[in-house]
């Protein structure tokens, strides 16, 4: 009976230990977030323009994941949208990654074609402006429900360390009906993560789980329960 009792109690304890270091790691969560408010996945811009007819244009950048580590891929989103019924044409888009990134290594505008629907198509960047660029004319088409998105994934480069808050730069539009336009504060930011140290990207703290980093209880009840039946 002691040592039924005394198996609970190690349960119990054992326990307690998980799932106060679950309650651990989300409080620290929410104090990074908290503590790091500035640190923000999208930034949302509009203007209006008269050029044929009153309508507004709105600009987006977002990057996803929020937490990544040396290694791992980082994607990029400059979104173009209008309003009303105008049709402005995107002739060239350019985003400015954090400094220290490289070339993206893959590069995609998704988009609307006349008869042919929504289409997602590979599309090759070249150096410009401390940025990289797309260009396209006669142009993508931006109608009211109808947005461009450009999708551009970066590797974040050893440089990047758990904990720091990776800032991009901003974005530039061209083409016409008042769509161009330059954004420099267009800037969003993600937050350095720890690396696998087994060489899996992502696999640690950066993007892991709870799990992942201090191991589940699955893997952990059994060697307490040898050790108390042992004791």
């Amino acid at each position: 009976m002691r040592q039924f009792s005394k198996l609970a109690a190690g349960i119990a304890a054992s326990a307690i230990v998980i799932i106060g270091t679950g309650v651990c790691l989300g409080s620290n969560g929410i104090a990074t977030a908290n503590a790091a408010a500035a640190c923000e996945q999208k930034v949302h811009g509009s203007k209006s323009t008269d050029m044929t007819g009153w309508y507004a244009l709105n600009y987006d950048k977002i990057v996803s994941p929020a937490t990544a580590a040396a290694g791992d891929t980082v994607t990029y989103e400059i979104v173009v949208g209008a309003t009303s019924l105008a049709q402005p044409l995107v002739w060239d888009l350019t985003d400015h990654p954090p400094t220290g990134f490289g070339a993206p290594i893959k590069s995609q505008v998704t988009h609307y074609k006349d008869g042919g629907g929504k289409v997602t198509e590979d599309v090759a960047t070249t150096r410009h402006e401390g940025g990289y660029r797309v260009d396209n004319k006669p142009g993508w088409k931006v109608t009211a429900g109808r947005q461009l998105v450009w999708a551009l994934s970066y590797k974040v480069p050893d440089s990047v360390k758990t904990g720091d808050q990776v800032r991009s730069g901003g974005i530039k539009v061209g083409g016409t009906n008042g769509v161009d336009i330059v954004l420099p504060g267009h800037s969003v930011c993600f937050t350095g993560g720890t690396a696998d140290p087994g060489g899996n990207p992502g696999g640690g703290t950066g993007t892991g789980s709870a799990d992942g980093a201090l191991g589940s209880a699955s893997d952990l009840i059994p060697g307490v329960l040898k050790n108390l039946l042992g004791s």
